[in-house]
């Protein structure tokens, strides 16, 4: 599907049109400079005999929309901004694979308390990623979830699911259930959409009004995992 979205470089002043230029032209260098900066210190690795004993992971704690959907920076739901890199390699993990399956930040957490041999935490919501990175399992975890500010967000590595309330309605303390009935607190024109990453892998297309279904579905998960959220800050 050709990107047809008009650039982003022409809705902005003179002065920022050459920020914006100078970030999208300082990302060929960045990125080899990242490069060698990572393989000095697998270098140093090797040279100590640590190498072979050594799980190595590159990611980030968030990405960068870089004029998606007319859009600079980060802090919305769209995918650019919402992913972020996760490359790891070491001892027992499978090379070369490319997995897509959700998984969170604050999994590699849990991966490191595993490698660790170190046990787990209270009441800890992270999953261990080992078993995928062994090529034990395809699969960790059914969500992933995500939010800022007025939205929040649910992700099952295919539809994605964002509902977004009116500033008002955050602190009405309502379910997502009740923010989703007529005059619950959603805002109308984009206050729940869902997107098909699979067939729409641009985020252009809401199809919630044609998907009930798939909305419900996500909907009760992410209500759940908001749920569990407000339980464990009873605990603490």
């Amino acid at each position: 599907m050709p990107d047809t979205r008009p650039n982003i470089l022409f809705l902005f002043a003179d002065q920022h049109r050459f920020d914006f230029l100078g970030t999208n032209q300082a990302l060929p260098v960045r990125t080899p400079n990242i490069d060698r900066q990572v393989g000095r210190l697998v270098d140093t690795l090797a040279e100590r005999g640590e190498l072979e004993n050594t799980v190595i992971v590159y990611s980030s704690d968030h990405g960068e929309m870089l004029g998606d959907h007319n859009r600079w920076r980060k802090q919305t739901y769209y995918h650019p901004s919402l992913g972020v890199p996760l490359a790891v390699a070491g001892p027992g993990i499978v090379e070369g694979v490319l997995n897509e399956t959700p998984v969170a930040l604050h999994d590699l957490a849990a991966t490191f308390l595993e490698y660790a041999a170190a046990g787990t935490l209270r009441d800890q919501e992270a999953v261990s990623l080992r078993p995928l990175l062994a090529g034990e399992t395809q699969r960790v975890r059914d969500y992933a979830f995500a939010g800022l500010k007025n939205w929040r967000l649910v992700f099952d590595g295919r539809y994605k699911l964002i509902v977004t309330q009116r500033p008002s309605a955050q602190q009405d303390g309502k379910s997502l259930a009740q923010l989703l009935q007529p005059g619950g607190g959603v805002i109308e024109d984009s206050g729940v959409q869902l997107f098909d990453l699979a067939a729409d892998p641009l985020e252009n297309v809401n199809f919630a009004a044609q998907a009930p279904g798939e909305v419900e579905r996500l909907r009760r998960a992410l209500e759940a995992h908001l749920a569990s959220g407000e339980r464990a800050r009873e605990l603490y």
